[in-house]
């Protein structure tokens, strides 16, 4: 019997699950895309990256791309809240350190480039997920347009009001199964 791969459902089409989808379409695994919106918005100012993900951007083959739409980034200075210089990293040197240096980015851009790695059949919007359920065979996302959508792995890459992580927790929460410490009020 041949073996299939697993159908992966991704919740949020941010950067994380636009990411996520480039890597699972580059290895060939089924997935989906559920974003709440009717349309991807890609939020943000500038943002920068360095050795820590380039070598994920250049997997993805967007590297390139990116560095037409970024500036490098050979400082960085750290200041006081009043505005005294505390310290600067990265320099010249750090590029031949670790092999990358850091560059500068619009990250509306970014998404937009990330985005446009996607097929837009994988992308299916105006999906708000209202409550996840697994079974022992598979994952089982239910959407507040009354439709339901299964796969075998279930990836939350839906943000800081994740209703993924929401949903697992208030089930964890009922049965008993979370740790003390997540159920403590936090400061």
């Amino acid at each position: 019997m041949a073996q299939t791969s697993p159908k992966v459902m991704i919740v949020g089409a941010g950067l994380g699950g636009l990411v996520l989808g480039i890597l699972l379409e580059k290895m060939g695994i089924e997935y989906d895309i559920f974003e709440r919106s009717a349309i991807c918005k890609p939020y943000g100012a500038g943002m920068s990256v360095g050795a820590n993900i380039m070598p994920l951007l250049e997997q993805l083959d967007i590297l390139p791309e990116l560095k037409k739409l970024s500036l490098p980034a050979t400082t960085m200075d750290i200041y006081s809240e009043d505005m005294n210089l505390m310290g600067s990293m990265l320099g010249a040197e750090h590029e031949t350190e670790v092999g990358y240096g850091n560059i500068l980015f619009s990250r509306p851009e970014f998404h937009k480039l990330l985005l446009s790695k996607i097929p837009a059949h994988r992308i299916h919007y105006n999906k708000k997920v209202t409550s996840v359920e697994q079974t022992e065979t598979h994952a089982l996302i239910r959407c507040a347009d009354g439709q339901t959508h299964e796969g075998d792995i279930l990836i939350g890459a839906d943000g800081a009001y994740s209703a993924v992580r929401t949903s697992i927790y208030n089930e964890l929460k009922k049965d008993n199964k979370l740790p003390a410490n997540d159920i403590q009020e936090m400061n």
